[in-house]
């Protein structure tokens, strides 16, 4: 089923419909799209439309009445898309970056309906995961990763090749608040301790390159949780985590110490060793 339109034409030669040359969404800039944010966006778009397709396909009614009144929730879920998409509006700009995350972030948790929140929860976890993919490596590793300046830290290079404080005061820079490159809404309360957190273990990875919170784990990343079950694992796993490196920062702790004492102790041996030499120079 499908009309042959300007923008979808029929390709005869294909016996299929094609975009149109040059098709693109109004107020969406080929460099937001570009950015790994949306291109996960519109990467997840596709099973969207698929879905809606091979839904309409499974309709039969026997009339036109009864095909309109089985396709409205349909119909309700494509409304939705475009208002995501902000087609058919006049003046609306589509959110770009961190501000697209932040808007399906904030249409999902006011979705009523189980098909809305069931796509806009795929839209949203597919939208969010170059995003979470960036924490984990500014949270984990304190490197900033981002090579479309979609993100909210800015690696500033000649900065970051001193190794001296300027390391410390401008290898890295937060983004300006309020602007598509802040951090999502849900996380505007913690984009300070994110940025001292990631910037602290830069920092300790240049100084301490084999402590245990400067080596690289695969089984350390920033992950979403959309039940209690999976918060809770999340949440064990933390506290398993912190128990390791409590654990380490104990051992390291007693190294040091010990480490201290041995050399106190050979201070003073050496001292009294040359207290004695001196006392068996003079009474010579």
């Amino acid at each position: 089923m499908g009309l042959d339109t300007a923008s979808f034409p029929f390709d005869a030669a294909r016996g299929t419909f094609r975009p149109a040359a040059g098709l693109c969404t109004e107020r969406c800039s080929p460099e937001a799209l570009a950015a790994r944010c949306g291109r996960a966006f519109t990467a997840a778009l596709e099973p969207c439309l698929r879905g809606y397709r091979c839904a309409l396909l499974e309709v039969r009614a026997d009339s036109l009445a009864e095909f309109g009144r089985r396709v409205q929730p349909l119909v309700r879920l494509m409304a939705l898309l475009a208002d995501v998409c902000c087609v058919g509006t006049s003046d609306a700009e589509m959110p770009q970056k961190m501000a697209l995350v932040s808007d399906l972030y904030e249409r999902l948790i006011g979705a009523s309906e189980p098909t809305e929140w069931a796509m806009l929860t795929h839209l949203f976890q597919s939208t969010v995961s170059p995003y979470l993919r960036f924490l984990t490596g500014w949270l984990m590793e304190g490197i900033c990763r981002d090579p479309y300046d979609e993100f909210p830290v800015r690696e500033v290079p000649e900065a970051h090749q001193s190794r001296d404080e300027t390391f410390w005061t401008s290898a890295f820079q937060p983004v300006v608040v309020g602007t598509d490159n802040d951090h999502p809404q849900f996380l505007k309360d913690l984009s300070g301790s994110l940025y001292q957190c990631g910037r602290s273990l830069s920092l300790l990875r240049l100084c301490d390159p084999d402590h245990p919170l400067s080596q690289a784990a695969d089984e350390r990343r920033v992950r979403l949780a959309f039940s209690l079950p999976q918060l809770r694992r999340i949440h064990q796993q933390v506290v398993s985590y912190e128990a390791e490196m409590q654990t380490h920062l104990a051992n390291t702790l007693a190294r040091h110490l010990e480490q201290q004492q041995r050399q106190r102790q050979e201070l003073e041996a050496a001292a009294s060793a040359h207290r004695q030499l001196t006392v068996s120079s003079i009474q010579a």
